[in-house]
């Protein structure tokens, strides 16, 4: 269930009726984090918004602990419990009765995995750490999003899906709670994956070990995710295949005569004005993909001559599917 879903079926009324609060026919409340429930008659100062499904509180108490006193129901059920976002997301689901998904399925893990039992503190803390609640979503390609506990890892500004099978570079945001540590690497490159969780496990006051389980399971769902994504995007760019009508038109216009010079007028039409003879060499160099051994081409000419136009404008008639283009390439 994608966080759009859970928003969608889960209102704040819900959430906040569900922690036991009762507001107002209004909405108004005593707040639920800064509020005296002690007292019979506290003051109301928390308002939900069921339209938008948001919370405010409006006592300044609220911000300067928080940071900010509004926030949706997982901020709300964040604050409740005491949880990391991972955590509440998977609370949410609880409170709708939707059991925890497979990994990868509709974008999202959530998965319980147990570990062995042992009588040290190592073994304690790999127990903890196996047995933590795991959550990746990929809703932001942008910013993935994976929990282990009370660890959060964002990974800012996602991957680059078609980079070199050989490199993982990502730029990681690490947290617990209000710390919080930025860094980037290479997740295939085990030494800095090591010192990277030495000076988590040291910066934020968190157990090595769930930091370590945390950043090798999230490399293989980043290679899982990126598989898939490089997957979804070359079939998406597979054009569906030509009608019987569609051969015996293009059949008989390579069977008809004066084919080079038909060409040659049908790239004038498509808005490739002048340089003729220039437009119909790399025309048909690109259609040598086709042989066995393709044609290749170097166009040299002054700046600012039209040397790109001319390539991008030629591209433009070969399917997308068969075609990969860079501005600029190493040795």
């Amino acid at each position: 269930m994608e966080i759009k879903e859970i928003k969608e079926r889960l209102g704040i009324d819900e959430v906040v009726r569900h922690y036991g609060h009762a507001p107002t026919k209004t909405g108004m409340l005593v707040c639920a984090f800064c509020g005296n429930h002690e007292k019979p008659k506290a003051r109301k100062t928390m308002q939900i918004y069921p339209d938008s499904d948001r919370f405010k509180c409006f006592h300044t108490k609220c911000e300067k602990e928080y940071g900010r006193g509004d926030g949706d129901v997982f901020d709300f059920i964040e604050r409740t419990e005491k949880c990391s976002k991972g955590e509440s997301i998977v609370i949410a689901k609880k409170i709708l009765g939707v059991e925890p998904q497979s990994p990868l399925k509709n974008n999202k893990v959530t998965k319980e995995a147990s570990s062995e039992k042992g009588k040290s503190q190592e073994a304690k803390e790999e127990r903890s750490s196996s047995s933590a609640s795991v959550v990746f979503n990929t809703e932001n390609p942008s910013e993935l999003y994976y929990s282990r506990g009370e660890l959060e890892i964002q990974v800012l500004g996602g991957i680059n899906v078609y980079s070199s099978l050989d490199k993982l570079r990502v730029t990681l945001k690490l947290s617990k709670e209000r710390l919080s540590l930025r860094h980037s690497l290479d997740l295939y490159y085990d030494d800095q994956v090591q010192k990277l969780i030495r000076k988590t496990a040291e910066r934020l006051n968190i157990s090595s070990t769930l930091v370590s389980n945390a950043l090798y399971e999230l490399t293989d769902l980043l290679e899982e995710y990126r598989r898939i994504e490089r997957k979804k995007e070359q079939e998406e760019k597979k054009l569906p295949p030509l009608t019987v009508s569609e051969i015996t038109k293009a059949e008989r216009f390579l069977k008809g005569k004066n084919l080079i010079e038909r060409t040659s007028d049908y790239l004038g039409k498509s808005g490739i004005v002048g340089e003729a003879n220039n437009r119909l060499i790399l025309y048909l160099i690109y259609s040598s993909r086709k042989r066995k051994n393709p044609l290749h081409a170097i166009c040299l000419s002054a700046s600012g001559t039209g040397k790109t136009y001319l390539q991008d404008s030629v591209a433009k008639l070969i399917p997308e599917d068969e075609k990969f283009s860079f501005t600029a390439s190493t040795e």
